[in-house]
């Protein structure tokens, strides 16, 4: 809903939002933010503001597996260190980030407001 807002608004499409909660929910759900998505926040020109939101890649980049929060690591993966990667990289000149879902929502929020 909050996307949608601000892209009918940035084509001049007079709209409504109605969103369930006034000030969205503060409890952590999606983090990862793809590389599509990013290049669709960069059409509307929100893409460095989230960005801006990112902790630096080194802290995230790694996928540790364990058998619980603080049990024995099993295994440890580099998802940025991958031929696929690369291969992504060239393909957009946006890139996946690692912003939590509130964090993003407030964004969006402020920019339909703004629009509004």
């Amino acid at each position: 809903g909050l996307y949608t807002s601000v892209l009918l608004s940035r084509f001049g499409v007079p709209s409504i939002l109605l969103e369930r909660q006034r000030a969205g929910i503060p409890h952590p759900r999606a983090h990862l933010i793809n590389t599509r998505s990013m290049e669709l926040f960069r059409e509307v020109g929100l893409d460095q503001r989230v960005e801006s939101l990112a902790p630096p890649m080194r802290e995230w980049r790694e996928f540790r597996y364990c058998r619980s929060l603080l049990g024995r690591q099993i295994a440890c993966d580099d998802h940025m260190a991958t031929p696929a990667w690369d291969v992504l990289q060239e393909a957009s000149p946006a890139r996946l980030t690692h912003v939590s879902q509130p964090g993003l929502e407030e964004v969006l929020r402020e920019e339909a407001a703004r629009l509004a």
